[in-house]
């Protein structure tokens, strides 16, 4: 219901002032409430869907609320009791209770008969015992009560209530627009002293609804406006526990006093359709109340002209529903009233029916089934749709890079000995050794042999322009003269000078290729981060799932790259990437929580797609195909060219090409170039490493 235009139709306001009134008789409870002016009385409303599986859940339920229940007191004689707001049906009060309080008595009757064994006679759960008797058979009880005055809307009428926390009023306006939105404006009166309610009322709604069918589907819930005692206050949506829950931005602790909260949301998807008619299923008190709720009442309010074809009202707990505790009454022919007798206990329930016409509720609009379809499935389509996208774009990338050799415009430093590592896929003595030859050209250093040793001679110590790792290196050759002779004795220092140099010139083409495949990861990462962030716009609490939807793919992302990297030792290998399994397990787990099963899947399947095609496009077959194509063509270039180049100073500057590219043989010494040929001396010098 995000970004619609919501025009609410405001009917006529009409609330139930006398409760007993214009209620006609029915045979049987099928037949509970079609009463209507000639309405028809065929229609078969099932039992409410319960959110309990069983009866025994539902104890289990019940009996932990009762157990963290505030015992009151409450007085017989104050206008919120049910018994004086309403008439009820007399029960027997038993002899246990005479001797207890009334609210004492009604925990107990409660924790009871939910705990009471299948085959006793208390397996029905009914701990209704709010009876007028009741309080001539314990006089003490009702002289021993406080009391205060409180205003009941609507008409500001004075009743005295229990100063205990309970809700004394809750009344509930459902209004039905044309579009199939309800749009509900809900007023709750609160006696709060600081037990339970130390902070703003917070009201919980259900996620989905279930039709007779069991087909079920999310609602979509939009807040208008919550006041407090007429101020108004913020509220956001949440989603907890399975339901969604409006609660306020802030917990502001409230002293203990007397509230007034009205509550007006819109509410989409919750009326049903079926082939000849809608229905319209409503939880008056939620049944997620932790205190006694005194009166109860709803209206539901048709669109003018309009008549709902029948209607039902039930009262109780979770599969003891009964109609006989609730009332109807026909306000207008669009207005329908529901009350109910009697009080209602914690976790009671009083849903409500109406059966509305075809003709209520316009028909949904291709766009508005578009929006109805994201609702649903909004977690699973965009993050497919994402995956879609970010697959089909590198497959179509990974094809267009294996028919176009065309250079990209990033620039590699081509140094001699990182062409022998694109022409040899590895860093070996002979790109140390064109590393040497290269060192040479730019006159760094000498390279000289006598008849006993080869000797490295430092000419100069402004190496500024070297990368810190080659310098590093040359320092490693040269920490302790300027003359570094070659033996058994110096080579470990000569092997590890090879190492640094090995070190940058690899790292210099991993950083070349992650420069050719930022773009590609750059759209594959904003496209998964788009994606999320669509797929956190469906859903309630938008931008904290979004933010964690994020972290938990980052974390995935990481651990998923952790997982490719190979390590030397295979123990270690295989402990890291069991960890890592197990690391992205866990993250899964947690971002089918945050959005679905089926979207966390999606996403994981995105992030293997955007790592895998970006480690293959730096392959040697990927992005860098250009730059060893260019490689080979000079390794021809020098061998084709060698009579042309060996004849002058061209030499010297290929000279440590052509140990890289081992065509040395080509280029035999001269007197042309013997001042500055030191190929057969680096052949020497590799050949002792």
């Amino acid at each position: 219901m995000k970004k619609l235009l919501l025009i609410f139709l405001f009917g006529g306001i009409c609330v139930l002032n006398n409760a007993t009134a214009s209620v006609r008789s029915v045979a049987n409870s099928e037949t509970a409430s079609a009463v209507a002016n000639n309405a028809p009385t065929n229609f078969n409303i099932p039992a409410p869907v319960d959110r309990f599986d069983n009866e025994a859940d539902f104890k289990k339920y019940l009996i932990e609320r009762l157990r963290s229940a505030v015992i009151m007191k409450q007085d017989p004689n104050s206008g919120s009791y049910g018994g004086n707001a309403t008439s009820v049906v007399e029960d027997k009060l038993p002899d246990e209770y005479k001797e207890k309080t009334f609210y004492e008595q009604v925990y107990e009757e409660a924790i009871k008969r939910a705990t009471a064994k299948p085959d006793s006679d208390s397996q029905i759960l009914d701990p209704r015992i709010l009876q007028p008797e009741l309080w001539e058979k314990n006089p003490q009880s009702q002289s021993s009560s406080n009391t205060i005055a409180v205003a009941l809307p609507p008409y500001d009428e004075n009743v005295l209530v229990p100063p205990d926390e309970h809700i004394p009023y809750l009344f509930t306006k459902i209004e039905v627009l044309p579009s199939g939105l309800l749009k509900i404006d809900e007023t709750i009166m609160v006696i709060s002293n600081g037990q339970k309610l130390r902070y703003p009322l917070s009201k919980a709604l259900p996620t989905h609804m279930v039709d007779r069918d069991g087909k079920g589907h999310k609602i979509d819930v939009t807040i208008n406006e919550v006041t407090i005692n007429g101020h108004p206050v913020d509220y956001k949506l949440i989603s907890k526990g399975g339901n969604i829950i409006i609660t306020p931005n802030t917990n502001i602790p409230l002293d203990a006093g007397i509230y007034k909260y009205e509550f007006s949301y819109v509410v989409d998807r919750q009326i049903a359709h079926y082939e000849k008619f809608d229905e319209l299923n409503w939880d008056v008190s939620g049944g997620n109340w932790n205190l006694i709720i005194s009166r109860i009442g709803a209206t539901v309010i048709l669109p003018h002209d309009k008549e709902a074809l029948a209607q039902r009202a039930l009262v109780g707990y979770p599969f003891h529903y009964s109609h006989e505790r609730a009332i109807m009454k026909r306000e207008a022919k669009n207005i329908i009233g529901f009350s109910s007798k009697v009080p209602l206990f914690i976790a009671e329930g009083m849903p409500i029916t109406v059966i509305l016409p075809k003709e209520v509720v316009e028909k949904i609009s291709l766009s508005k089934q578009l929006d109805l379809l994201l609702l649903d499935y909004g977690t699973i389509i965009i993050p497919l749709l994402g995956f879609l996208m970010i697959a089909i774009s590198y497959i179509f990338s990974w094809k267009y890079i294996q028919k176009n050799n065309k250079k990209l415009p990033i620039k590699l430093n081509r140094t001699p000995y990182m062409l022998r590592l694109l022409l040899n896929q590895k860093f070996d003595k002979r790109a140390f050794g064109a590393f040497l030859l290269d060192m040479f050209k730019k006159n760094i250093i000498d390279i000289q042999r006598n008849e006993k040793q080869i000797m490295l001679i430092k000419r100069t110590d402004n190496l500024r322009r070297l990368p810190k790792k080659e310098r590093k290196a040359l320092q490693t050759i040269f920490a302790k003269e300027s003359v570094f002779i070659i033996n058994s004795t110096s080579m470990p220092i000569l092997k590890k000078a090879m190492e640094l140099v090995a070190q940058n010139t690899v790292s210099t083409l991993k950083l070349f290729t992650f420069k050719l495949s930022s773009l590609y990861l750059l759209f594959g990462c904003g496209m998964l981060i788009f994606t999320e962030l669509f797929t956190a716009y469906t859903m309630i609490e938008s931008s904290k799932r979004f933010s964690a939807m994020l972290a938990v793919t980052i974390s995935i992302a990481v651990y998923l790259i952790l997982f490719t990297i190979k390590w030397k030792k295979k123990w270690l290998d295989l402990l890291i990437k069991l960890f890592s399994t197990s690391m992205i397990l866990f993250n899964f787990v947690m971002l089918s929580g945050i959005c679905s099963l089926g979207g966390a899947l999606l996403v994981l399947m995105s992030c293997i797609t955007i790592i895998f095609f970006n480690n293959l496009y730096r392959q040697r077959n990927g992005l860098i195909k250009a730059n060893i194509a260019e490689a080979k063509q000079l390794q021809n270039y020098l061998t084709e060219n060698s009579e042309n180049i060996i004849l002058g100073r061209n030499f010297i500057n290929h000279q440590a090409n052509i140990f890289a590219t081992e065509t040395e043989n080509k280029y035999p010494v001269s007197n042309n170039i013997r001042e500055y040929y030191r190929l057969d001396i680096i052949k020497a010098v590799v050949s002792k490493m």
